[in-house]
């Protein structure tokens, strides 16, 4: 019943059942980047991952410090992929902050594919292993921009491009926080 139901639940899928896209006609498509201060949790990115899976978004995760999750798919499905990403988890003394969203379109070039990646798997080369000031590893977000770029998907590397100046700017994984939180 219930109680089995619930002892055998974490509680991070049970807080996720909270987050649901709502029900009815589809609110057209929409690109999310969030900002934390870096995932370094493996239950963390496995939660990331299944929500993707879940909800039937794609999603590109960059997990190093600053870290970077990027997800496009339908308004509804990203509103409880990103509420479920930054409310379920703790994140911390530093929130989990939504940096930028907008609309896809269809000179977007290529939408990212369904589920999760890492942005170590798909586009390597911009990652550094113990590039930050306290071993973490770090994203060039530039040259990431570049990487999505070549690869086909060309508003998002133009998104990500402009937050290189502003969410995603990082020295060594020190970032400045912005006056509004």
């Amino acid at each position: 019943g219930l109680v089995e139901w619930v002892q055998a639940t974490e509680l991070h899928e049970l807080a996720a059942t909270h987050f649901m896209p709502p029900r009815g006609t589809p609110l057209g498509h929409v690109r999310a980047f969030v900002r934390f201060h870096h995932v370094a949790s493996s239950m963390k990115r496995t939660y990331l991952k299944l929500w993707a899976e879940d909800l039937g978004v794609a999603a590109l995760l960059a997990v190093g410090q600053p870290a970077m999750l990027l997800a496009e798919g339908s308004a509804g499905a990203i509103r409880a992929y990103v509420e479920r990403a930054t409310k379920c988890p703790h994140w911390g003394p530093t929130p989990a902050r939504l940096v930028s969203s907008s609309p896809t379109g269809s000179n977007d070039g290529t939408l990212l594919p369904l589920g999760l990646v890492e942005v170590s798997d798909r586009f390597p080369v911009t990652v550094k292993a113990a590039g930050t000031y306290n071993g973490r590893e770090c994203t060039d977000f530039v040259g990431l921009a570049a990487a999505l770029s070549r690869a086909g998907h060309t508003a998002v590397a133009r998104e990500l491009q402009e937050l290189t100046c502003t969410a995603y700017a990082h020295n060594e994984g020190r970032v400045e926080e912005a006056l509004d939180g």
